[in-house]
């Protein structure tokens, strides 16, 4: 998000909860009028308004940028629903080493309601599992998005921005690559990291800890999580 809230056209909007908020509440109006497995003719008129009201919502968000990121991490569970309701919304899927990403996950305190698995080691990789298993269930259904791979990034950040952006449909900016250049306010937990340069320090960090990670490693295993070996 920082790299690309450095773009003149784009505006981080953050971590929005707007959009799953309002699909959940969907959902449950439709199960509560009898619709248990809603088709797309009883969708049609509930997802407009799901819709309307998102874009109302970023609009206000978007200090006139004409592209707005919404970086919610549990955006990756709506992929369906974001490409139905946004066919020309481009989703970015970061992806980062397993381990390195659950450990991460469990250095930080989430206010956040409803992430409770984030503070145990066998539920972060119980979690990482399930998280792996719906992105291939996307890519199995043809789902559209751009993996964009962590380290590929860190070890060439002009290549990878280059192709973020492409991909995008922005043209290409060199303040994308500027350290401080956001415009962007960062109010996440990884507020210390994004405001710093892109750099390789936090590639393979878990291996320091690796003799207290084997309830994480264990349970990444039991879920069919291709782990590589430390090095």
């Amino acid at each position: 998000e920082q790299i690309l809230a450095r773009h003149s056209q784009v505006h981080g909007a953050g971590e929005l909860v707007d959009l799953d908020r309002n699909l959940s509440a969907m959902l449950q109006d439709l199960k509560a009028q009898g619709v248990d497995a809603p088709n797309g003719d009883a969708l049609q008129e509930p997802l407009a308004r799901v819709r309307d009201a998102y874009l109302a919502r970023i609009t206000d968000l978007s200090d006139r940028s004409p592209w707005v990121v919404d970086k919610l991490p549990g955006n990756f569970q709506n992929v369906g629903y974001i490409n139905a309701l946004f066919p020309n919304a481009p989703i970015l899927h970061s992806i980062r080493h397993p381990v390195d990403t659950s450990f991460s996950i469990f250095q930080q305190f989430f206010s956040a309601a409803g992430l409770t698995y984030a503070y145990d080691l066998e539920d972060i990789g119980t979690y990482y599992g399930l998280y792996e298993g719906l992105m291939a269930h996307w890519r199995a259904a043809g789902q559209r998005f751009l993996d964009v791979v962590y380290e590929d990034l860190v070890a060439d950040p002009p290549a990878k921005t280059q192709e973020v952006l492409a991909y995008c449909g922005l043209p290409w900016e060199e303040a994308c690559l500027k350290e401080g250049a956001s415009k962007t306010m960062v109010r996440t937990a990884s507020a210390s990291q994004v405001r710093g340069a892109v750099t390789a320090t936090s590639v393979g960090k878990w291996q320091r800890y690796l003799p207290h990670l084997t309830p994480l490693l264990d349970a990444l295993k039991a879920a069919g999580v291709s782990v590589p070996e430390a090095n």
